[in-house]
């Protein structure tokens, strides 16, 4: 994607299983996880170009903590991209109290939108509900538990099963009639 103020970014998705995290209690009955995320991503060469880290801390009530274990989680990040062509991407996450570790690559393909062509992002695609048309890209950080016929992480659709995408188009015009 493209913001005017910050610039080309790419959208990191990972999808992650809850069990492998510690969840601890708070006082007011809650649980509390905390988790450390970088992304980078790398030339051709093998050398790093651009990355982006944040800590997050994810809550949730004692009678959705089954769900969450169940369907694990996706979480999305803004990686800053510099540059047109070529990366692999490379996610990692660390459970701050455990300090188990997991990660993520794709090579992805990032197209000059500096020049004005029409562009089309990479596709999410999931199983369930459709969604709206003003449907948008995940906010950066967002973390959302995920039903296991609707996570972004499975891959194998059973036949008649309702679908759901999400993509975006950059440098859209219209024709001036």
């Amino acid at each position: 994607s493209d913001d005017d103020n910050k610039g080309p970014y790419n959208i990191g998705l990972m999808h992650f299983d809850a069990r492998d995290l510690t969840f601890v209690q708070e006082a007011d009955g809650s649980r509390k996880a905390e988790i450390d995320t970088v992304a980078v991503t790398f030339d051709v060469d093998g050398q790093p170009v651009d990355s982006a880290d944040k800590t997050w801390v994810l809550r949730t009530e004692d009678q959705k903590l089954e769900d969450v274990m169940r369907n694990g989680l996706v979480y999305s990040i803004h990686v800053p991209v510099k540059k047109a062509g070529a990366y692999q991407m490379r996610m990692v996450l660390r459970d701050a109290i455990s300090e188990k570790v997991g990660s993520a690559s794709q090579f992805i393909e990032v197209p000059d939108v500096k020049k004005g062509r029409l562009a089309l992002s990479g596709i999410v695609l999931a199983a369930g509900k459709p969604q709206t048309a003003a449907a948008t890209a995940p906010a950066e950080g967002a973390v959302a538990d995920q039903d296991t016929n609707g996570s972004a992480a499975v891959r194998i659709f059973k036949e008649g099963t309702p679908m759901e995408y999400v993509y975006q188009i950059l440098n859209a015009r219209t024709d001036k009639q």
